[in-house]
């Protein structure tokens, strides 16, 4: 059923989307990550190494103009240990809002003055967070399409059953003139169908068709109706196409077409 084919395309497409969204996301991190931060020139004397945020001091400064204003400029003065060979040696120096005592953090460790010094990755923390926040947030919602289209893909098709499935006729065709498309308004079949676990007869429209749906009134069309749901009905259009006219099929009187 090309209606079954449409809703698997479009879940794909989103599928794809969201897929690239994701590798975006991992792309961006990764480079935060990459060589072109972490390559950097030790100083000489000293080693790369990582040390414990024993403690952190807030301290807000006032009176700094910004656009003519004043405001409060924030720093976080860290407290950390190094421990190497088995003494501890201290260092104190700027951190991000993000880092939390407990934490480790990389720092350069001069190994004969014992001067603990902050490192490049830890003078770009900032930076690497700036970037870390977008590739979060695109793998966010990539994996949020991913989920959000999955069920809706399942919700549709779940319809298209032969159990849930009856047949209609046309009974009239309408434009929609609240969209316009190609400089014209779509139509919409109004059916005319027994619901297949009530008995009752009830009426249904299409989606929107850009076909001129006129010539197909009198026809048989296949529709289907959710069982969970009686107000989510599906009128497929296809299978008018093919289908016979009501009308053509009752006795013609004075028919002199074959003659």
């Amino acid at each position: 059923m090309s209606r079954k084919n449409s809703i698997v395309k479009s879940f794909i497409v989103a599928l794809c989307i969201a897929i690239i969204l994701i590798i975006i996301g991992i792309s961006i991190i990764n480079n935060v990550n990459s060589d072109a931060l972490s390559d950097v020139e030790i100083p000489a004397g000293c080693i790369t190494t990582s040390a414990v945020i024993e403690d952190i001091e807030v301290k807000e400064h006032e009176g700094y103009v910004s656009k003519g204003r004043k405001v409060k400029k924030t720093e976080y003065c860290a407290t950390v240990r190094v421990n190497y060979e088995g003494n501890d040696y201290w260092g104190v120096f700027g951190v991000t809002p993000f880092d939390k005592p407990g934490s480790d953090i990389n720092v350069f460790f001069d190994t004969t003055t014992g001067e603990v010094k902050p490192s490049t990755n830890t003078v770009l923390g900032a930076i690497r967070i700036i970037f870390y926040i977008p590739g979060i947030v695109l793998i966010g919602i990539g994996g949020i399409v991913i989920i959000v289209s999955l069920i809706s893909t399942l919700s549709k098709l779940s319809i298209f059953r032969d159990e849930n499935k009856t047949i209609g006729i046309i009974a009239e065709v309408v434009e929609n003139e609240n969209v316009v498309i190609n400089h014209q308004h779509p139509q919409k079949a109004i059916c005319e169908f027994k619901d297949p676990f009530t008995g009752e007869t009830r009426r249904a429209e299409s989606n929107n068709s850009t076909s001129n749906l006129f010539s197909m009134i009198g026809k048989n069309v296949e529709i289907y109706v959710s069982p969970k749901k009686p107000q989510k009905v599906f009128v497929d259009l296809d299978s008018a196409y093919g289908a016979i006219n009501v009308s053509d099929s009752l006795p013609k009187v004075n028919d002199f077409r074959n003659l």
